[in-house]
Parts: C-alpha cells; sequence; structure tokens
C-alpha cells in the first residue's frame, strides 16, 4: 500500500488560507482577531487589546469569555487549513 500526502500544493494551500481568513465568525471579525501566520493544520492569531476586553477593571486582566473565543475561533481556522478550507 503506497501512502498519499496530505499536505496541499503551495497553490491550493494558498486558496485554504484566503478561505480561512474569509469565512470567518462575526465575533472574528469585529474582535479584530487577525491570522498572523499559517501552516496546513496551524493557525496562529493576534488580537489587539481594547479596554472592552477587560473583565477585572482593577487589574486590567482580559475576560476569560474574550480569550476563549479567540481560542475557539483559532482553533476553527486550524481545522480549516487542515482540510479543504470549509
Amino acid at each position: 500500500m503506497t501512502e498519499t500526502s496530505n499536505t496541499p500544493s503551495p497553490a491550493a494551500f494558498e486558496e485554504v488560507v484566503r478561505t480561512a481568513r474569509k469565512f470567518r465568525s462575526y465575533y472574528g471579525h469585529v474582535s479584530g482577531l487577525r491570522l498572523d501566520r499559517e501552516a496546513p493544520g496551524e493557525a496562529w492569531t493576534r488580537l489587539p487589546y481594547r479596554p472592552v476586553f477587560v473583565g477585572y477593571a482593577d487589574i486590567g486582566v482580559l475576560h476569560g469569555g474574550v480569550v476563549t473565543a479567540m481560542l475557539d475561533e483559532t482553533c476553527g481556522m486550524a481545522v480549516q487549513l487542515a482540510l479543504d478550507g470549509f
């Protein structure tokens, strides 16, 4: 039995990246979440700090829901990048 690679060609992967950037949640867009780096099955994101994300005003710590939503969105993009972008 011959193993075949599941790694898409560079051109096909760029299409998957474009799809992952386009088909995101509304939260991903309005929060400012950015896909900084990608590889098949990997997504590295950044979320710019905003005062509205603070859960504890006394110390400036982000609300756990913001962190969870960022993780959820990032993992969703990683899955898209591991599969076919949809």
